[in-house]
C-alpha cells in the first residue's frame, strides 16, 4: 500500500528530515502527471537506515621503550560486527590488527616520536553509520646519564658542587657519598633529589670524600653515575 507524503510534495526531489530505524525498509515512488497523462515511477526506491555503529579504544597508555602496549582494550557496538585497529606509526598488532584487545608494538621511528595514535575504526555496519575511536599511547625513553660528576679541589671552609647530566621521564635523584675510598656509598640526604649536591663548608677530613648519584625515573632500572667525584681538600698555603 503507498500512500500520499503530502501534496505540497510536487519537486521532482523529496527529502526526509531525520530518518529513524523506523524508517528501515520504507518504499518511495512518485507520480508524475502532465499534459493529461499519470506515470508511476517504477520500481520503487527502498530507504535502508542501519543501526549506528560504536566503538571505543579504551584509555590512553603510557610505556617505555622496548616495551609494548597493555591489551588495548577496544569495544564495538550496534551494527558492527568487528573492528580494526590501525596506527600512525609503523609499529605492529599482536596477534593482529583486527583482534580488540590486541598489544602493540612500537617501532624505533614510533620511540623517536615518543607518541603515537591508534584508530579502531569498526566493521560490517552500513558504510554511511561507521564509527572510529582512538588511543594514545606515550612512548618514554630509558633513563640515561650524559655526564657524571666531575672531581673538585677546593679549600678548607669552602663548599663544593657536584652536578649530574641525565634524560628520562620523571626524573628523581639519590646523592651518596663514600668516605672510605668507595669501598660503602651511604646516602646524603632523602632530600638532596636535585640534579646537583653542594656540601657543608669543607674541612680536612673531608679530603678524599667520593660522591655519586643515583638517577631514578618512569622507566627502570635506575641508573648510578660512574666514575665516582673525589673530592680533594687543598690546605690554603700561608704568607
Amino acid at each position: 500500500t503507498f500512500t500520499n507524503i503530502s501534496d505540497a510534495a510536487t519537486n521532482v526531489g523529496y527529502s526526509i528530515a531525520a530518518t529513524t530505524l523506523a524508517d528501515n525498509g520504507k518504499q518511495y515512488r512518485v507520480i508524475v502527471t502532465w499534459g493529461g497523462q499519470v506515470i508511476t515511477s517504477a520500481p520503487p526506491s527502498v530507504l535502508t537506515v542501519g543501526a549506528p555503529a560504536t566503538a571505543s579504544a579504551g584509555g590512553n597508555q603510557t610505556i617505555c621503550a622496548g616495551n609494548s602496549t597493555l591489551g588495548l582494550g577496544g569495544t564495538v557496538g550496534g551494527a558492527a560486527t568487528g573492528g580494526a585497529w590501525s596506527t600512525s606509526g609503523s609499529g605492529s598488532f599482536l596477534p593482529d590488527a583486527t583482534t580488540l584487545n590486541a598489544i602493540y608494538m612500537p617501532s624505533a621511528e614510533d620511540i623517536k616520536a615518543a607518541t603515537v595514535t591508534l584508530t579502531l575504526s569498526a566493521t560490517g555496519q552500513v558504510p554511511p553509520c561507521a564509527a572510529t575511536a582512538q588511543v594514545v599511547v606515550t612512548i618514554q625513553e630509558p633513563i640515561a646519564v650524559v655526564h657524571s660528576p666531575i672531581s673538585l679541589t677546593v679549600y678548607p671552609g669552602n663548599p663544593a658542587t657536584f652536578s649530574v647530566g641525565a634524560t628520562g621521564t620523571g626524573l628523581t635523584y639519590q646523592w651518596q657519598v663514600s668516605r672510605n675510598g668507595g669501598v660503602t656509598f651511604n646516602n646524603i640526604s632523602a632530600t638532596a633529589t636535585n640534579a646537583s649536591y653542594t656540601t657543608a663548608p669543607t674541612t680536612l677530613a673531608d679530603n678524599g670524600n667520593q660522591y655519586r648519584v643515583i638517577v631514578s625515573g618512569a622507566c627502570p632500572p635506575p641508573v648510578t653515575s660512574s666514575p665516582a667525584a673525589v673530592l680533594t681538600v687543598d690546605p690554603a698555603a700561608l704568607a
